[in-house]
C-alpha cells in the first residue's frame, strides 16, 4: 500500500513567502487558512476586478495590498508566489504572465480547459523557472485528512476502494475555519 503520510518537505527559502491571492470569491475562503495558517508565509496581497469584493475581503482579512489589475499585482516585487482562484478560461493566460513575472504559481483546479493550454502553462513556468502546482483543495479538507491518519494508522484495514458523497455547503451554516 502507498504510504498515505505527508511529508515534510525543506523550506524553499529562509524567508516569510509573501502570496497573493487572485481572485477572492468564495472559493478563497477555502484557500486562504492554508497561507495564513502557515509560519512560513504571509497573505500579503488580493487581488480581484471587482472592488466591493475586495474591499469586503481587505476588511475581513486585513490584507496589505490590494489591487483591482492582475498586472500591477504582478509588478509588486514583495510578491512570491501567486495563487489563481479565477473562472477557468482565464487560468492559462494568468499562469504564463506569472510565470513570466518570476512568480511561482499555484491555479485552482482545473488547471484549464485545454490540453494545449496545459501545455503552455508548463512550458511557460519551466522556461521561467517557478514552481507550479494544480491545487486540490480537499487534499487537506479535516474529514479527509482524518481518514488518511485511520488508514495510515491501520486503524480501519487496508482499503480496497473508497467512495464518498459530499451533499451540503462547502461553507455549511458556519464560517470555514
Amino acid at each position: 500500500m502507498a504510504d498515505l503520510k505527508m511529508k515534510q518537505k525543506k523550506p524553499l527559502s529562509k524567508k516569510k513567502l509573501k502570496a497573493a491571492l487572485a481572485g477572492v470569491g468564495d472559493i478563497s475562503m477555502m484557500h486562504r487558512p492554508g497561507y495564513v495558517d502557515n509560519p512560513d508565509c504571509e497573505l500579503y496581497a488580493i487581488c480581484d476586478p471587482d472592488p466591493e469584493r475586495l474591499a469586503l475581503r481587505r476588511e475581513q482579512w486585513g490584507v496589505p495590498r490590494i489591487y483591482t489589475d492582475y498586472s500591477d499585482l504582478l509588478a509588486d516585487p514583495e510578491v512570491d508566489l501567486v495563487e489563481v482562484l479565477t473562472p477557468h478560461h482565464l487560468h492559462c493566460g494568468m499562469v504564463e504572465a506569472a510565470a513570466a513575472a518570476g512568480k511561482h504559481v499555484s491555479v485552482q483546479k482545473p488547471m484549464c480547459t485545454t490540453i494545449s493550454e496545459a501545455e503552455r502553462m508548463i512550458d511557460a513556468t519551466r522556461r521561467a523557472g517557478v514552481l507550479f502546482k494544480v491545487f486540490e483543495n480537499f487534499v487537506f479538507y479535516p474529514p479527509f485528512v482524518k481518514a488518511r491518519e485511520l488508514v495510515a494508522g491501520g486503524e480501519i484495514g487496508e482499503p480496497l476502494t473508497v467512495r464518498f458523497k459530499l451533499g451540503a455547503s462547502m461553507f455549511g451554516s458556519r464560517p470555514y475555519p
